[in-house]
This record gives C-alpha cells, structure tokens and sequence, in this order.
C-alpha cells in the first residue's frame, strides 16, 4: 500500500560563489552561503518536525557532509540527488518517483523560512479535494507545490527564476483540466531586498558557531539599515 504523504525538500549544496548569488554583494560569498545552510537546516527541520510522512532531502551538487551531518541533527529523512538539467526536469523526476510509492507530494526549496508546520499541514489538506496545491511567493513564483497525480507537462516550458513562473504553472494546471488550490503569499529570500525577512532564529541553527556568529553580524546591519526594519 503506498505511503500518505511524502516531503520533498529541494537543495543546493552550499559552496561559496554558487548558493545566493544574488545576494552578492550585499553579503559576501561565504555570508551568502552561511545563509543558505541555516535555511536548508531551517527547512529541513520544519519538514521533519511537521508530522505529515516521510522525508526526502534532494540535492543538487557535490555532497557536503557538513551540510548532511546539521540536517540530520535535527530530523531524520532519506538522500536523494537531483538529476541534471533545469529545475522543471529535476521537478518533474523527483515528483513522478515519489507518487510511485506515496499518494500525494509535497515539495519544497530551501529559501523560504516563513514555510512551517501549518502551511504543510495546510497544503496536505488542500490534496483532499484537489489535484494540485500552490503556495504563491511574493515574487511571482512559487514556495510550494503539492500534488497527487502526475504529467510532465505541469513543467515544460516555463521560465525559472522569473516573476511569472506561478502563473505560467498556473495555465499548465488549466490546460490538464485539474483542480488547483492556492495557499498563503509567502516571501523567499532570494534578493538584498529580501534580507530584512529573515528570521533571528536561522543564525541559531546548528551548523557551526563562527557560521551563526558571521551570519548574526551581517543580519543585523540590515535589521538597523534605515528603511529596513522588520
């Protein structure tokens, strides 16, 4: 009998100069990927913490045991890797393996710590009466996709990393004749503009002290930039 529910979490491995870029400059590109190991440990705990199933960490890049030993500190989920090409083909083939064996999906990236517990459980509940549930990012994309059924149209032909990448999924969902639910508009962090929405609470993950104290520093000259008050 298939699994309930699966969580799949999507993430880059965090070498200097190829995680965050945008975010350089303002931050270095040690402070950026300082950053995207407290929001992959961040996330990966969220999932693990959520209750809703199984969890599988899928990761793009060299495998940095660093990176692996913080996210099994606090949770416990399965490896996979991502396979090659752009994120609709790596998308598409994490999904269709993993509604082989669970009923429903819910994927994930790592650049969206205001994801949590409820917003899961909201979207699983969402797939009670729907093929497919969105969680809509600020920036014209997408935190989460939650599916029960699969086709590899649903990420064909859209422009990643743009500001119209939720509703191009959107006319996919039309064109399969599926139904569709939208949770919440969350933020990621994938700009400057973006820094002040960072929790306190990421520079306290467990993935090294002079990381949480470089991170903490950088934080907290945006958090006292005039204009930038969270």
């Amino acid at each position: 009998m298939a699994d309930s529910t699966l969580l799949i979490q999507f993430a880059k491995s965090a070498v200097p100069g190829s995680v965050k870029t945008r975010l350089v400059p303002p931050l270095t590109t040690q402070q950026a990927a300082d950053l995207h190991t407290s929001m992959v440990v961040h996330t990966c705990a969220t999932l693990c913490g959520a209750g809703l199933g199984e969890v599988q960490l899928w990761l793009s890049g060299e495998q940095q045991q660093p990176l692996l030993q913080s996210c099994r500190e606090v949770g416990n989920f399965s490896q996979r890797q991502q396979c090659r090409g752009d994120l609709g083909k790596k998308l598409a083939h994490a999904v269709q393996a993993g509604l082989s064996h669970s009923e429903r999906v819910i994927v994930v990236g790592s650049d969206a710590p205001a994801i949590d517990a409820a917003y899961l459980h909201a979207a699983d509940r969402a797939l009670d009466t729907t093929d497919v549930v969105l969680g809509p990012a600020w920036d014209g994309g997408y935190v989460l996709l939650g599916l029960k059924r699969f086709a590899r149209h649903l990420f064909m032909g859209i422009e990643w990393g743009t500001d119209s990448v939720l509703e191009d999924t959107l006319q996919r969902v039309e064109e399969l004749a599926w139904s569709c639910s939208l949770l919440a508009e969350l933020r990621d962090i994938d700009r400057p503009e973006d820094l002040r929405f960072v929790p306190d609470s990421l520079s306290l993950q467990p993935a090294g002290q002079a990381q949480a104290e470089r991170l903490a520093s950088r934080l907290a000259s945006f958090a006292a930039a005039p204009g930038l008050a969270r």
